[in-house]
């Protein structure tokens, strides 16, 4: 029977696989509280000013949003000195990943990352058929960027580091990295990932923003998903010289960007005191749950981020038993760390919940 054909490399290309919606763990383990410490999401919510401004408006939902996300993009403008057509709106930044990929990349050329670094880099290097070149980590954790220096070849077209970087929670050193960034061959793109940016002090990082805008071949990424609490809107942003956001926009689809997911985050960016309290609760969870680990004898990974990776002899087996008992973490085993799970920085009852669950399933 004849049918439609995908292109051979689509089956060969790696899935992301989400993690169990809470409400189908309930059901299926008949649990009636469960706390979700599985993608890094805000444990505070939302700004209470966007919660306020979407129960007290609404919007005209027959109408298209606004294309161009010309208030969002003035507002960030205004924020980080710099001009509107120096950012570019995605559906968060998974989507401008994949705008990189169909912008810069084709069949013959490489794209280059880390070999624990966001799964996403991978996906969108291979989707164009593209070669997908892997730098070995300096101790199996953190990204080494002299080891990025010497994979880079005539073919070499986009190299992505994440920073921190997601699972590990590493950051680069300040220095190194902007050295690192002057010494690329100018016709390669580097795509800085900052999805974390917000939860450090501005001086632990290069000026990465000036350094986009006044370079040639230097795209930097950040979202809303994370310390401003609009995962679900779904929305991130770049920020580069204005000639690749022209090119990214090329194929950046018409009303990318929803209505609401562009006045939360007008909203989100104003709401300072949200963002010290996130911020706030992220360093003191990050102290406890470092103490607790240390005191059961646990290894981890020191973080930059909002999560940890943690060592627990089975991901798998451990994540299994975790979900019993209504807990929901990451298993690592798809980055190659088998043993290790990813567990979100939450309020301080949920740092507590976890860490009395984690003693009861996991004995070093």
């Amino acid at each position: 029977m004849e049918k439609p054909e995908a292109l051979p490399h689509i089956s060969s290309l790696i899935l992301y696989e989400g993690g169990k919606p809470i409400e189908e763990l309930q059901r299926e383990l008949g649990l009636k509280e469960v706390i979700k410490l599985a993608s890094n999401e805000n444990p505070l919510g939302t700004s209470p000013r966007v919660a306020q401004f979407f129960k007290e408006n609404d919007f005209n939902s027959a109408l298209y949003p606004d294309g161009s996300g010309y208030y969002l993009k003035n507002k960030l403008a205004v924020k980080y000195k710099i001009k509107p057509e120096n950012i570019l709106l995605g559906n968060g930044s998974n989507e401008i990943i994949n705008f990189i990929g169909q912008c810069y990349l084709e069949s013959g050329t490489e794209g280059l990352f880390s070999d624990k670094a966001f799964i996403a880099y991978r996906m969108s290097v291979e989707a164009v058929r593209a070669q997908c070149v892997v730098a070995e980590t300096a101790d199996g954790f953190s990204h080494s960027l002299e080891n990025f220096k010497k994979c880079i070849s005539n073919k070499t077209k986009v190299i992505f580091i994440a920073n921190p970087n997601n699972p590990t929670g590493n950051l680069l050193d300040k220095e190194e990295l902007l050295q690192f960034i002057h010494e690329v061959p100018k016709h390669i793109l580097i795509v800085l990932d900052e999805a974390y940016y917000e939860y450090n002090n501005e001086e632990l990082y290069i000026n990465s923003v000036q350094e986009a805008v006044s370079r040639t071949n230097l795209l930097v990424l950040r979202t809303f998903s994370k310390i401003y609490g609009l995962a679900g809107y779904r929305l991130g942003y770049a920020i580069a010289n204005s000639e690749i956001i022209k090119a990214l926009n090329h194929v950046r689809e018409p009303f990318n960007i929803s209505s609401p997911g562009l006045k939360a985050a007008e909203i989100a960016l104003d709401d300072e005191e949200f963002i010290d309290k996130s911020r706030k609760n992220n360093t003191e969870g990050k102290k406890y749950l470092e103490e607790e680990f240390i005191k059961s004898h646990i290894e981890y990974i020191p973080t930059f981020g909002n999560f940890f990776l943690v060592n627990v002899g089975n991901g798998i087996e451990v994540t299994k038993k975790l979900e019993a008992m209504g807990i929901i973490v990451r298993p690592m085993a798809g980055y190659g760390f088998k043993e290790h799970i990813r567990v979100t920085i939450g309020t301080p009852q949920e740092n507590k919940t976890f860490i009395k669950a984690l003693n009861q399933v996991y004995k070093k």
